[in-house]
């Protein structure tokens, strides 16, 4: 029976790869030589993990499913590379590390670009400016603090008035609070009722 070129490629791929001729690879080929088999079933294996079709189902990913399943398939061939390594099978390894190096770059870029998207739509701040926002609403909250003595003292008749007064200009402290939070630098932030606890709100 005449050798497809198929077959003749197979043979001289895995005469190079043993380094030996290709006659003593036909050799192995006629008698279903062990070194035969392995080198047909790595490249098996290769092929079907290389040219496995989508499924008709699948669909388009969310930017974030995406990194995640870029991760899973970086994990998945890593896998697959330790698996070839322990069982001796060098010929699918340098395969097998290279779709993992090519895997892994494009995760790096899915993450990457994934920041870029959060930090553009405001899911993603950048901490110096989390940080200007906090010191900013401290700093106010302290003078306004410092300046309650006053404003009681200023406003205070009778001892009676007291508890409402004080209450008021809590209120009031708060109220400011919250009108600087709806200028958060994120896209969530809370409502003016959750921060200023006002009655009624």
């Amino acid at each position: 029976m005449r050798n497809s070129r198929h077959d003749a490629a197979l043979i001289e791929e895995c005469a190079q790869a043993h380094s030996v001729s290709v006659r003593a690879v036909r050799n192995w080929r006629t008698k279903e030589d062990p070194r035969w088999r392995e080198f047909i079933r790595s490249r098996a294996q290769d092929a079907t993990f290389s040219f496995a079709r989508p499924e008709a189902s699948a669909k388009p990913m969310t930017p974030d499913e995406a990194e995640t399943a870029a991760a899973i398939r970086v994990s998945r061939l890593s896998s697959l590379c330790d698996q070839a390594e322990a069982n001796g099978n060098i010929n699918s390894l340098g395969t097998l590390i290279k779709n993992t190096t090519d895997a892994h770059k494009l995760w790096i870029i899915a993450a990457e670009n994934n920041l870029k998207l959060a930090t553009a739509s405001g899911k993603l701040v950048e901490v110096s400016k989390v940080s200007e926002f906090i010191l900013g609403n401290m700093a106010m909250a302290k003078g306004l603090m410092e300046n309650l003595p006053d404003v009681l003292a200023s406003r205070i008749d009778s001892s009676v008035d007291v508890a409402e007064i004080t209450r008021s200009e809590v209120h009031a402290i708060l109220r400011e609070l919250a009108v600087s939070a709806r200028a958060t630098p994120w896209s969530y932030s809370s409502s003016s009722s959750d921060v200023t606890g006002t009655p009624g709100a």
